[in-house]
């Protein structure tokens, strides 16, 4: 006579395991669910601060959940610079601390070819060794593409200082002052 297997009351140790299984997956779950919560609502302490990685513009998933797009965070970096603004609303003024005859206005119609709002091109009152584009608050970015345009390394990018220069540069938002270090361009 054949035997046959009965599904009730089958092997208890097979059904313990898929239990078991079932439990851990279970916890599993819910353990992934609290950290995600977690991250999302946020805390104080830094761990749920996002890496670099996390700071990229990612697509929310759709694994089920609520589809909730990573929350970005202010960096000291580039990020945090104003936007650029037109070039016709940036005012410019250009130094020539180069002591070549010519130099400001090179690099004054170079940036007036770029529809910038340039006053008139000056003398520096001193010879400078080292270049320099300083910019008021608001206008790093537009500060960063006038060194651009003239071919002046972005390290050479600085606030205005608190100490006044000695030329008057009040109504500019951009201050270039060209130095003797091949920086910016140079008159044809």
């Amino acid at each position: 006579m054949a035997r046959s297997h009965s599904t009730r009351g089958g092997n208890p140790q097979a059904s313990g395991l898929a239990a078991g299984r079932g439990l851990l997956i279970v916890v599993f779950a819910v353990a992934i669910g609290v950290l995600l919560l977690a991250r999302v609502v946020g805390g104080d302490d830094d761990s749920n601060t996002p890496s670099s990685a996390d700071k990229t513009s990612q697509p929310a998933t759709t694994g089920g959940g609520p589809n909730v797009a990573p929350t970005p965070v202010p960096s000291t970096t580039a990020s945090t610079i104003a936007p650029k603004k037109e070039p016709q609303t940036v005012v410019v003024l250009v130094a020539n601390g180069r002591g070549v005859a010519g130099a400001a206005k090179a690099n004054a119609d170079a940036l007036k070819v770029q529809n910038y709002n340039l006053l008139s091109p000056i003398d520096y009152p001193t010879i400078e060794a080292s270049t320099a584009v300083y910019f008021r608050a608001g206008y790093q970015a537009d500060a960063l593409a006038v060194a651009k345009a003239l071919t002046i390394d972005v390290s050479k990018v600085k606030e205005l200082p608190a100490t006044v220069l000695p030329i008057d540069g009040k109504t500019a938002h951009v201050v270039v002052v060209l130095g003797t270090d091949g920086q910016g361009l140079s008159p044809s």
